[in-house]
């Protein structure tokens, strides 16, 4: 999952994320474009109308991204845009319609660029751009069923709680300043989703009671109950300020200085929304988006901005059966194949826990430094374009596994966040995790996207079925090339994963879809996961609605795409030239992919 900082970046969706969920040359040998087109168009955008195309493209995104000072910081972009990272975003129903409004003057200002004169990469961009302005705007009809505070990775609290653990850099003194600013400028925000939600529950719209309670919970721990020193933010910055190699006087100012600001600004502000959430009522424990007023509408608008398809419910919960039929037929030959006999998911799963064992803790971030180092250089003759922004690998102690996209600026490398708290890992699972979140998946893609000279909105734009689709398809390469020969456990770790992702394309379709309750899906997930090892990913379908059927479709489309462009050569060099097709135009919509080729 790529874990990203929110949204133009939540449409993209980071970390992000995230998470999900961000090559020195440009990708691919795609030529770079030559000439441009001038179009006037009257008044417009802030003094875009009449630019160059290539201009209107980035001086638009600029205009639209400062102004969300979060996801600037998020991109790595605040010294590009000659910004202080010093803000936090404006989260009110005001500022909101003005950027609304903002996206669609934009819109059709893009518009008046005419197609036929464009260049076949300006093409690209223009395709690109325009959907995400077109899912920008149609996820502002829904801003209310955004339900900001809840215990998901995409949720207005985590993703402050990132900001402040990883995303805002401190590299120098000026950047520590900054970062107490931000601090301090909390409670103003926190008013902010407050009035939010509260327009929210006027409008009938309220999360799932269950919710609730476990938000509280995971709130409390955000401020560590109370306590200052137990707070997951606190202990952060005092283990980054060590890098800035301070004077022990001035670091334990800083420290004070952050101290003062949680207790003062943070703390209280995290105890609103905990006094807030305790208050609600009429909440019940229905699940289904389709409680919601418009809320089919609103799903329908999740299929599209996840997906970047224009593929129905139905059609995706029909596909999620297919697929994991045929996914189960390939583990029953793998079992065969190594000798254990016939085995189902859920027996083989049994036997791989068994034989391949655990890690724990820094074993687990040891043993993803192992794969991926051996995965980068197994993979290098499968790609022309092999990026170079580093890649840390993060003890992180939450539950999940999560990749986070680097910054621009080199202030933040892609970090795989390895979810190292809770149960200890299977090994059998790990080789997967490591190709899907770092190499040749989201880590790979997204910096080879970074550290090209492409438009902004193709670096930065991330799209979930394009992105996920990406990691899942790196899973799946990864065998064919070999990289699973003779480790049947991790293969079966491929596969079980898979399945996953087919079960995935059911359930959440079968709760916003088809109304299911908590207890349709976890039979359901039971079914098709052959055990009920899976059953707690039901609440992120329930919170992050429609994401998760990402990952199977964009790899389905992936695979559609090669087989179109190549058939059945699986020669490097073809691969090679293949991939860059895939990645070398930067983050697209899946609709948008398919067309690159024409």
């Amino acid at each position: 999952m790529v874990r990203k900082p929110t949204l133009i970046a939540m449409l993209a969706l980071l970390a992000a994320l995230t998470g999900c969920t961000e090559a020195t040359n440009r990708a691919g040998g795609v030529a770079e474009s030559t000439t441009t087109t001038t179009v006037s168009t009257g008044p417009g955008t802030g003094g875009t109308a009449g630019m160059p195309f290539d201009d209107f493209v980035e001086d638009s995104f600029q205009e639209l991204t400062t102004r969300e000072p979060e996801l600037v910081t998020g991109f790595g972009l605040n010294g590009a845009f000659g910004i202080r990272p010093d803000q936090l975003d404006d989260l009110s129903a005001g500022f909101a319609a003005e950027t609304n409004e903002l996206v669609t003057a934009t819109l059709s200002q893009l518009r008046a660029y005419e197609p036929d004169g464009l260049t076949a990469d300006q093409l690209i961009t223009y395709r690109a751009y325009e959907w995400h302005l077109e899912i920008q705007i149609e996820a502002h009809k829904f801003r209310l069923h955004e339900w900001p505070v809840h215990f998901m990775l995409n949720s207005y609290n985590e993703g402050a709680n990132l900001l402040f653990t990883s995303i805002h850099p401190l590299t120098d003194r000026e950047e520590v300043d900054d970062f107490i600013t931000r601090l301090h400028a909390i409670p103003v925000q926190v008013d902010q989703v407050i009035l939010w939600m509260e327009e929210a529950e006027s409008a009938g719209i309220l999360p799932p009671d269950y919710v609730i309670g476990i938000t509280v919970d995971r709130l409390e721990g955000d401020i560590g109950g109370g306590d200052v020193d137990q707070m997951p933010i606190l202990q952060s910055f005092v283990d980054r300020l060590r890098g800035l190699a301070l004077d022990s006087d001035v670091g334990a100012e800083y420290e004070q200085e952050v101290r003062s600001a949680l207790e003062d600004s943070f703390i209280p502000s995290w105890q609103k929304l905990i006094e807030h959430l305790d208050g609600i009522e009429g909440a019940d424990n229905k699940i289904s988006l389709s409680r919601l007023p418009d809320g089919d509408a609103y799903y329908e608008h999740l299929l599209r901005r996840h997906t970047s398809t224009d593929l129905s419910a139905e059609e995706i919960h029909q596909l999620g059966w297919d697929q994991a039929d045929r996914i189960k037929r390939e583990i029953a030959d793998l079992a065969t194949g190594a000798g254990f006999g016939e085995l189902s998911a859920g027996q083989f799963r049994s036997l791989a826990a068994g034989e391949g064992g655990f890690a724990s803790g820094d074993e687990v971030v040891s043993t993803y430094e192992q794969l991926i180092s051996e995965a980068s250089n197994h993979f290098t003759e499968y790609f022309n374009v092999v990026p170079t922004t580093p890649l840390q690998v993060v003890n992180d102690p939450g539950p999940v596994a999560y990749y986070v996209t680097p910054a621009a600026d080199a202030s933040r490398p892609g970090q795989f966040h390895a979810g190292t708290g809770g149960r200890p890992t299977p090994r059998y699972v790990m080789p997967s995790l490591a190709y899907h979140e770092a190499v040749p998946g989201h880590h790979f893609q997204l910096s080879v996207a970074l550290e090209s000279s492409l438009p902004s909105p193709q670096r930065f734009l991330v799209t979930t079925g394009h992105a996920e689709g990406w990691a899942l398809y790196a899973e799946r390469l990864a065998d064919e090339v070999g990289l699973y020969a003779g480790n049947p456990l991790g293969n079966f770790g491929r596969l079980d994963y898979e399945l996953l992702r087919a079960a995935r394309l059911i359930v959440d379709t079968g709760i916003h879809y088809f109304g299911w309750t908590r207890e349709d899906a976890a039979r359901t997930m039971s079914e098709v996961m052959d055990g009920e090892r899976f059953n707690e990913e039901i609440e992120r379908y329930v919170l992050y609605p429609g994401q998760a059927t990402a990952y199977m479709v964009g790899m389905l489309a992936i695979l559609d795409l090669r087989s179109q462009s190549i058939g059945s050569d699986d020669s490097p060099d073809t691969m090679a030239a293949f991939h860059d097709e895939v990645i070398g135009h930067g983050n697209l919509p899946l609709d948008v992919l398919s067309q690159t080729g024409q």
